[in-house]
C-alpha cells in the first residue's frame, strides 16, 4: 500500500520514475543484498575502473544520484527500478557495469541513516492573527458524507468570475470534480460544479473571447499514474443555463496522457487563445504541446497541434514576456528524473527556444513546482522552486527545500535555497506582514501511507519571512497536517492583508469533511484596533 499509494501524486503529480541504469540478458538478477552481505562485490572497495563505469552509466542520461541522498536500505529498490527502467527503454549502446557492483559502490557510500529534520519555530504571538476556517462543498451545500478522502490537486483563486465576485476554484482529483468557492467576507457559497474524472489544475481564460470567463483544465484520466491514453485537455465553459449549476465540458484533446497543465496565450499575435499542454505522462510516456488556435468561429475553437519536446514529467508551465520582446514565452518545471527548470522563449512563429534556468545534480530531486513573483522588488520576476516529492525515495531527505531563482537580467540566474522543509509540495509569494516585502508560504505533502514516518513531528505548513533584503527566516503556522498538495494566496477579503488557502489530501476520510481550509489574516485589522 505504502508504494501504491506513493505512485499517485500530481505536480504536481510527481513519482520517482528513475532511468539510472542498464540491463542486458547475461547480467542476472540482483541478489538479496541485506545487511553486511556484500561478499559478491564489496566485501572489498570497488577497484577504481568500475566506479568509474558506475558514475559513467548513470551519468549518460542525467547526474548521477548521490549515494548520500537515501540510507543503505533503500538503495536495493532504487537500482532495481533502475534496471527496469532501462529495460523498457530498449536501449542498448551503452558499457554496462556489473549490477552487483551497481548496489555496492551506492550502499558503502550511503549513510546509515538520515538526520531527523528540524521544526520551524512557532510563529511569535502578535505577529501575525488568524482565523483558521474549514470548507467542503459536499457537506457544506450537498449535505454528503463522502466515504471517498479529498485529494484537493489544486485551489486557485481568481478575483473576478463572471459576474465580478471573487472565486475559488477547486479541483478534487479523487471525487473528479471541479467547483467554484465563491467568497464573500469569510463566506463561502458555491456555484458550478462539474465531473471531469481526475482534474489536475485549472486556469482562468476567455477561450471564445465573450467577455465570459471560462477555465482550461487537465484530466489526469486515473487517479493512480500510469501509462494510458485517458489523459484530456478540457474546456469549461459557463454553461447558458445558470440555474443549472454547471459547465459545459468541451474536450479539446484526448487519447493522451496525464495532463499536468494547460496555459492559454496569444503566442502567435494573431488575436486568439492559444495553448500550451503539459502532458506529465508516467514512465513511457509524456510530452509538451504547443496548441495553435487555428479557428475559433465554431462553439469550439480548433487547434493545430504541435509537439514540443517527448520528455516526460512536465508539471507547471506559467506564462510571461521574459525577454520583453512583445511575444509571450513560458517556463516549465520538469521532474522525473530530468529535474529542471527551463525557458521556451517564443521566436514569435509557434517555435521555441529552450534555455536552462536551474537543473539539480541529482535524478531524485523531487521537484514538485515553481511560482512567479518578485522576491527582491527590482522589477522582474523571479522563480520560486520547490523540490519536495516523498515518493522519489520515501525518505525524510535533507535537501527538501524551496528555493529562490533569482532573475538577474540578460538570461541569467542565480540559486538560492531559502529554507529547508521535508515533503514541500507547493510555495507561493506575498507579503503577509503588510510591511512591504515579499514573504513565502510553503505547504508539504506527506502521506500517512508512509507508515515508518511520524508526520505528527513536521510542519505541514510555514510561513518565510524576508527579515532583510534576500534574507528569509522560517516560523511555523501548522504541524502534523501534511496533507497539503497545493495552496494560493491573495486578500481574499478585501481587509488590507494576505489570506491562505491550502487544500487537503488525505488517505482516509474523516467524519467532519475537509477540503479547503482558509488562513483569514486579521492582522492589518488587528493593527487598525
Amino acid at each position: 500500500m505504502r508504494l501504491l499509494f506513493g505512485l499517485l501524486i500530481l505536480a504536481a503529480l510527481s513519482g520517482g520514475a528513475l532511468l539510472l541504469f542498464d540491463s542486458t540478458s547475461e547480467n542476472e538478477a540482483l541478489p538479496d543484498l541485506t545487511g553486511d552481505d556484500l561478499s559478491i562485490s564489496s566485501s572489498a572497495n570497488l577497484i577504481e575502473a568500475d566506479q568509474v563505469a558506475v558514475e559513467r552509466f548513470c551519468g549518460d542520461c542525467h547526474s548521477p544520484p548521490d549515494p548520500s541522498g537515501i540510507p543503505k536500505d533503500g538503495w536495493e529498490s532504487v537500482v532495481s527500478l533502475g534496471f527496469e527502467m532501462y529495460d523498457n527503454s530498449r536501449r542498448f549502446d551503452l558499457d554496462l557495469p556489473v549490477k552487483p557492483h551497481v548496489l555496492s559502490y551506492y550502499r558503502n557510500r550511503a549513510p546509515d541513516s538520515l538526520p531527523a529534520p528540524s521544526l520551524a519555530p512557532a510563529t511569535p504571538e502578535g505577529v501575525l492573527t488568524f482565523n483558521k476556517k474549514r470548507y467542503s462543498v459536499f457537506q457544506d451545500k450537498l449535505n454528503a458524507n463522502l466515504e471517498t478522502p479529498p485529494a484537493i490537486s489544486n485551489v486557485s483563486y481568481y478575483p473576478s468570475s463572471e459576474d465580478g465576485s471573487p472565486v475559488m476554484m477547486v479541483c478534487d482529483m479523487s471525487v473528479g470534480a471541479v467547483y467554484e468557492m465563491r467568497l464573500n467576507g469569510e463566506t463561502a457559497s458555491y456555484g458550478r460544479l462539474s465531473y471531469v474524472n481526475h482534474p489536475s489544475k485549472t486556469t482562468q481564460t476567455d477561450l471564445n473571447q465573450d467577455g465570459v470567463p471560462d477555465y482550461v483544465v487537465g484530466d489526469l484520466g486515473e487517479f493512480l499514474p500510469a501509462d494510458h491514453k485517458q489523459g484530456r485537455v478540457l474546456w469549461l465553459n459557463p454553461a447558458a443555463d445558470s440555474s443549472s449549476g454547471s459547465f459545459d465540458v468541451h474536450e479539446i484533446l484526448t487519447d493522451v496522457g496525464r495532463i499536468s497543465d494547460v496555459q492559454p496565450g496569444d503566442f502567435d499575435k494573431d488575436g486568439d487563445l492559444d495553448l500550451v499542454v503539459a502532458e506529465f505522462g508516467w514512465r513511457n510516456s509524456g510530452h509538451l504541446f504547443y496548441f495553435e488556435n487555428v479557428d475559433d468561429s465554431s462553439d469550439v475553437p480548433e487547434f493545430k497541434v504541435t509537439e514540443l519536446d517527448d520528455r516526460h514529467g512536465y508539471i507547471h508551465i506559467p506564462t510571461l514576456d521574459f525577454n520583453g520582446d512583445g511575444h509571450l514565452d513560458f517556463l516549465a518545471v520538469i521532474s522525473q528524473e530530468h529535474e529542471c527548470v527551463e525557458l521556451f522563449l517564443n521566436r514569435g512563429d509557434g517555435s521555441f527556444r529552450r534555455q536552462m534556468v536551474f537543473a539539480a545534480d541529482n535524478p531524485i530531486f523531487g521537484s514538485t513546482g515553481i511560482d512567479l513573483a518578485d522576491l527582491d522588488n527590482d522589477g522582474d520576476l523571479d522563480i520560486l522552486y520547490t523540490n519536495g516529492d516523498m515518493f522519489d525515495s520515501f525518505y525524510l531527505v535533507p535537501y527538501h527545500a524551496v528555493h529562490w531563482l533569482e532573475n538577474l537580467g540578460n538570461g541569467s540566474w542565480d540559486q538560492h535555497e531559502l529554507a529547508k522543509m521535508p515533503g514541500i509540495h507547493r510555495a507561493v509569494a506575498g507579503d503577509m506582514d503588510n510591511d512591504g516585502d515579499m514573504d513565502i508560504v510553503c505547504g508539504c505533502l506527506i502521506s500517512n501511507a508512509l507508515e515508518d514516518i511520524d508526520t505528527e513531528k513536521l510542519d505541514s505548513l510555514i510561513w518565510l519571512e524576508q527579515i532583510a533584503p534576500g534574507e528569509f527566516k522560517s516560523w511555523s503556522l501548522e504541524t502534523g497536517n501534511c496533507n497539503h498538495a497545493t495552496l494560493d494566496l491573495a486578500d481574499f477579503d478585501k481587509d488590507g492583508d494576505i489570506d491562505i488557502a491550502v487544500g487537503q489530501f488525505q488517505t482516509a476520510a474523516n467524519p467532519v469533511r475537509t477540503d479547503v481550509t482558509i488562513w483569514w489574516n486579521n492582522t492589518a485589522s488587528d493593527n487598525v484596533n
